[in-house]
């Protein structure tokens, strides 16, 4: 009866150990000593008629991103902010800079990039209440 059993573990958290080259898929280049990946959970959802916050948006906002932006700059890192599908749209996160860059679900579906594949290649997580906190324990990198 073992035999016909294949433990095959969770297959959301196995693309955490991928060999696909995300960064390189997604044009992030080598530039950078380390990428920080921010995942809040949405605030206020343009989907569902439903708000959970009073801001629109967790640590980041219109008026501290340049300084954050510099802050990054200095210490070649990158900081990849990627809201939540159900998110309302965050217009300062539409601006261009240099180390700041959002990706959403279909910005990686494009560039055939899962996004448990990006979480397991990048150096550390910021995160809020969402449920992606214990899946990237498993990667034992930085999160906050």
């Amino acid at each position: 009866m073992k035999n016909k059993y294949f433990w095959g573990g969770n297959p959301r958290n196995d693309l955490l150990f991928s060999d696909k080259n995300c960064k390189e898929m997604l044009g992030i280049n080598n530039q950078y000593d380390k990428i920080i990946l921010f995942m809040p959970t949405f605030r206020k959802s343009k989907i569902i008629n439903r708000i959970d916050s009073t801001s629109d948006f967790p640590i980041i906002s219109s008026k501290n991103i340049s300084e954050i932006n510099s802050f990054l700059k200095e210490n070649k890192v990158l900081l990849v902010i990627k809201p939540h599908p159900y998110q309302n749209d965050i217009e300062f996160l539409n601006l261009e800079f240099t180390n700041i860059i959002k990706f959403t679900n279909e910005d990686l579906a494009m560039k055939n990039v899962l996004l448990y594949e990006l979480l397991g290649q990048v150096d550390a997580l910021v995160t809020d209440y969402s449920s992606v906190y214990f899946d990237f324990l498993l990667t034992q990198k930085p999160i906050d």
